[in-house]
């Protein structure tokens, strides 16, 4: 019986990867050991952003789940906004933390979505609430809406579909996703704390990629065509060239290793181990992209995408 204690300052994070660092250590606990959190979420920046708070939330939500007994507190003021926005988005509600809300509750809708698990049986209204915010506010072709809108289905999918193989459609995700008007851009998670890459690309009997190294599996994933054989392997590889186009930010981490997409240059490098996968990406909402580029020939707007677009307008303009 071990005791690990682990501290999360946020005031130390300009990057997933410096957050994964601290969190590993939990990943490492069995039954009989006691994970001790002490999390402090005042920082030093304008912004406390919900996709780190959730790579917090899915360690501690994990362990939970596999009998890991978790103490341990949050500290923060109150008062502050950043401390408020933590619950909005629903963190000390899903860590079973008690925080009184001193701010009235605005809909969200098509401005952020709170930290949100998803499953087979949620992922199509769980992705609705991501459409508006990928879509609503993207000020940008048509066609290039609704390719993200195929991404990132892809991307939910995959985890449903993956990160508990052999168990395939059982897997569980998470998700949340924040627009930001003034600096034009839409920062999202897609996180689960399943297989991870390697073992579900080398595991399937059907895979030609049995022999691949762990780093090699993250180096590969979003090449086209690369899949377990159970699937197109397209949605990772549309994702990226969409974020090399429109000149964002795309992380990959799985395992011990993560692949990093900044400027059109990527970037493949070892970290502390996470239990799972988590894809985030940042997305310029005021550079175009040539859809064409990407998706294959002869794709085309269907007419549902259409009716949904029609259906936002007039969407609730409060934050929250």
């Amino acid at each position: 019986m071990a005791i690990i204690n682990i501290n999360i300052d946020f005031k130390r994070y300009t990057s997933h990867p410096q957050l994964v660092a601290d969190l590993s250590p939990a990943f490492t606990a069995t039954v009989g050991d006691t994970v001790d959190f002490q999390v402090y979420l005042n920082t030093y920046y304008k912004m406390l952003y919900s996709d780190l708070l959730m790579l917090v939330t899915t360690t501690l939500i994990k362990l939970r789940s596999d009998g890991i007994t978790v103490t341990g507190g949050v500290h923060c003021d109150d008062e502050d906004a950043k401390s408020q926005y933590a619950s909005r988005v629903n963190f000390f509600k899903l860590l079973e933390l008690d925080y009184e809300e001193k701010f009235e509750r605005r809909p969200s809708a098509g401005k952020f979505t709170e930290i949100t698990p998803y499953n087979k049986d949620t992922i199509k209204n769980v992705f609705e609430n991501i459409r508006r915010v990928l879509i609503a506010n993207v000020e940008v072709a048509i066609e290039v809406q609704q390719m993200l809108d195929y991404c990132m289905y892809e991307i939910m999918d995959n985890v449903i579909n993956h990160s508990d193989y052999p168990n395939v459609y059982e897997g569980k995700g998470w998700c949340c996703a924040q627009l930001f008007p003034k600096s034009n851009e839409i920062r999202l998670i897609i996180c689960d704390t399943g297989v991870g890459i390697h073992k579900a690309l080398t595991t399937p009997e059907k895979s030609k990629y049995k022999h691949l190294k762990e780093m090699d599996a993250v180096q590969i994933c979003t090449a086209k065509g690369v899949t377990n054989g159970e699937g197109l392997g397209f949605g990772l590889f549309a994702t990226s060239e969409f974020i090399k186009e429109n000149g964002g930010e795309m992380l990959i981490y799985s395992g011990h290793y993560f692949s990093h997409l900044l400027e059109g240059i990527k970037q493949v490098n070892k970290g502390e181990f996470w239990h799972g996968t988590f894809v985030f990406m940042r997305i310029n909402t005021n550079i175009p992209v040539d859809y064409k580029r990407i998706m294959p020939e002869g794709h085309s707007l269907p007419e549902d995408y259409q009716f949904f677009l029609d259906q936002m307008q007039g969407i609730n303009d409060d934050l929250w």
